[in-house]
């Protein structure tokens, strides 16, 4: 598929970091994906390769003068990678999810991570859902300095809710319960 992102009102005029004279980003992305059902639906496997090219990408980066950093276009990039993803029905109460994401990314392209976990477990009964799942990153970019560390952290998220009718939910769900900061 072919991508084509113009640079928003915000990226050229809106306070720093605007800048007027960005291009638009373009991208092409490849995929080849497989899925398989077996154990009569209960069990779910897919992977998926994908390749993506892309130029002028717009991002913050820092002027190398003083004052606040400025989008700017970092050029072309490529990211390749490949994700797996699990699914399991226990029976008519418990499933759970896994996925999990490899990427070879470009070293201009921020706020992607190397690797990518997730784990999760629905419970239900009745009325009643329970949900947990932890994310793991893994070798994510903050900065364009080559001498800033990659970064780690694992979240532990938790939600429970009760259908109160068909089409109203409450529910009360808690994110990062192990209080990473990132």
């Amino acid at each position: 598929s072919k991508a084509f992102r113009s640079p928003t009102v915000n990226d050229l005029f809106f306070l720093a970091p605007a800048n007027q004279d960005l291009e638009p980003e373009e991208l092409w992305n490849y995929e080849m994906s497989y899925g398989q059902h077996l154990a009569q639906n209960r069990l779910r496997l897919e992977v998926t390769a994908f390749l993506m090219e892309g130029e002028n990408l717009v991002q913050v980066v820092p002027t190398g003068m003083p004052g606040p950093p400025q989008r700017r276009n970092t050029g072309a990039f490529t990211n390749k990678g490949i994700e797996l993803q699990v699914g399991f029905n226990a029976n008519d109460h418990v499933d759970f999810m896994a996925n999990y994401s490899y990427l070879d990314a470009s070293t201009s392209v921020l706020f992607a991570p190397t690797h990518h976990l997730n784990f999760q477990t629905n419970y239900s009964l009745d009325k009643w859902q329970f949900q947990t799942g932890f994310q793991l990153i893994n070798g994510l970019r903050t900065s364009l300095d080559p001498n800033i560390p990659l970064e780690n952290y694992l979240f532990l998220d938790a939600k429970t809710s009760y259908d109160l009718l068909s089409n109203l939910k409450l529910f009360i769900e808690v994110n990062n319960l192990l209080d990473v900061t990132y």
